[in-house]
């Protein structure tokens, strides 16, 4: 039959539509997911016995990747804390997957990518522009600098990809929280949170202690909380240190502007005691004095006499913790050693500008420092711009950097002499500077916010500041994916209160309104 003939047939009008009319019929939500998750069974189903487990970890990696970008801004920051302080931790300290540490920094990626998204998104709300901060500013010339020191040292792809790893990529929580995150409150679940975390860490340090610091070539980090890390190599001590320090500060906060109540402090306290008392992570001691004496620095001035009176009481409880710590150092060495003795070598071991250890290479935290001043000349321009992003760097699997391989001594003994190493003075500088002004910024802020705000300012702003003497004792403000996330959340934070306020968010008096960080 032509097509002429067949052109030439009447059919009816109803048969015409009919397939169209079925179509409107079919969930076609729940038929293409259903289609989807077939076709991704059976490609799993044929490659794994190929190609391994790899393959479901690469979808399951790109389904979370969807998931994260679907999200609400706030709840992929939950989410980001979430998986850097509870699960990254364990990945690495039960189940030695080390390569779970790069799985903040993907995150932190995507991050960056949800947050061009939102930008290019249409949006018919005009919000007046704010005038920029001086810490946006300070990171801004930052990584400004970062760009120049790589540019100036020629230094090579793989070195610059692993220093913007630690040095660029934490700043983008920093972005996403100070400028996708709709209102303060949106967060209020993320202290809790913290609260909470400063008692889970008390039933993962006891087998920590009790088990694997027993075995046999154990380090004297391996406990760790949920921070993470090996038990033969050492972990995040530090940086659970100075997280309990927090949650202390937090809390002590949180009761003065009557937000939790007295049982709920006293249990907090006790919980970061006694994983301290299981830990020895001596920058504990130097740390929370200090953090609260920032707390209660009007209240010491016009209570003195309450101030020495909790001044004593605290100082006899963190006596009776450093007197525990001297009684497992004597019965390690097998002899008997004083308090005072204990502390002085303590100091000694660390303010030795010349000490180097000739096995490990390892020196001093102070001869780390002088030893920078000591191979710098000032009129070198590396004296100023460092010697190159991860130029400090010691790796078995990428190589060590140019500064690391001419020097026969580690440079990379905390965070100031790397720094100090890679991006030079100026570099270090600028770094500090971020932290000093966005804490100096947080207490200032504090005393214009709502009474929660005004607790988790003033706790941020003492941490904050505690970063700057805290970057000479570990690499951890670099080096930690827990801390990075943790400051750089901070930050964030402060310029969220920052833009609430000034957008009369907080309903407070323009003539209070004018910030100057």
């Amino acid at each position: 039959m032509t097509a002429l003939a067949l052109s030439r047939i009447n059919v009816p009008r109803a048969l015409w539509f009919a397939p169209l009319q079925w179509a409107k019929k079919i969930d076609w939500t729940t038929t293409l997911t259903t289609l989807t998750t077939l076709l991704v069974a059976m490609v799993c189903g044929y490659a794994i016995p190929i190609l391994g487990a790899i393959v479901p970890a690469v979808i399951s990696a790109m389904l979370l990747c969807l998931v994260v970008l679907a999200l609400p801004a706030h709840v992929v920051v939950k989410f980001m804390l979430g998986l850097v302080m509870l699960i990254v931790g364990q990945l690495t300290f039960f189940f030695g997957i080390q390569q779970a540490f790069w799985l903040p920094y993907l995150l932190l990626l995507l991050l960056g990518i949800k947050y061009l998204i939102e930008k290019l998104r249409f949006t018919s709300r005009v919000l007046r522009p704010l005038s920029l901060s001086n810490i946006s500013v300070l990171i801004c010339l930052f990584c400004i600098l970062f760009f120049l020191s790589a540019l100036s040292n020629s230094t090579d792809v793989t070195s610059f990809a692993v220093a913007a790893k630690n040095y660029l990529l934490p700043w983008i929580l920093t972005l996403f929280v100070a400028s996708q995150i709709r209102q303060t409150g949106d967060l209020d679940g993320v202290w809790k949170f913290f609260l909470w975390m400063v008692v889970v860490q008390v039933p993962f340090a006891i087998p920590q202690h009790f088990y694997f610091a027993k075995r046999n070539g154990a380090s004297l980090d391996a406990v760790v909380g949920s921070f993470g890390g090996n038990y033969l190599t050492g972990g995040a001590s530090g940086a659970m240190a100075v997280f309990l320090v927090f949650g202390i500060v937090l809390a002590v906060a949180f009761f003065r502007r009557h937000q939790i109540g007295r049982k709920t402090l006293l249990g907090i306290l006790v919980a970061a005691l006694v994983t301290i008392a299981l830990a020895e992570v001596k920058i504990f001691f130097f740390v929370l004095p200090l953090a609260l004496v920032l707390l209660f620095r009007w209240d010491l001035i016009a209570h003195p006499t309450e101030a020495i009176g909790y001044g004593l009481t605290g100082a006899a409880i963190l006596a009776l913790l450093l007197f525990s710590y001297q009684q497992t150092a004597s019965s390690d060495l097998g002899k008997k050693k004083t308090l005072g003795t204990y502390i002085e070598n303590t100091i000694d071991s660390e303010s030795d500008p010349y000490f180097v250890n000739p096995l490990t290479k390892e020196v001093s935290r102070i001869g780390a420092i002088l030893s920078w001043f000591r191979y710098n000349d000032l009129s070198d321009p590396r004296f100023y711009v460092g010697h190159g992003p991860a130029a400090s760097r010691v790796s078995q699997t990428l190589g060590s950097g140019v500064a690391a391989r001419k020097y026969r001594f580690t440079l990379t003994t905390s965070t100031a002499s790397t720094l100090l190493w890679d991006v030079g003075f100026i570099g270090y500088s600028l770094f500090i500077a971020v932290f000093s002004v966005a804490g100096l910024g947080a207490l200032r802020l504090a005393s214009y916010a709502p009474p929660k705000e005004k607790a988790t300012l003033e706790a941020i702003g003492v941490m904050l500041l505690l970063s700057v003497p805290l970057s000479v004792y570990n690499r951890d403000l670099i080096d930690s994916a827990v801390m990075q996330t943790l400051v750089a959340f901070w930050i964030g934070y402060v310029l969220l209160c920052r833009r609430s306020l000034l957008r009369g968010s907080w309903q407070l008096p323009l003539a209070k309104t004018h910030l100057t960080f």
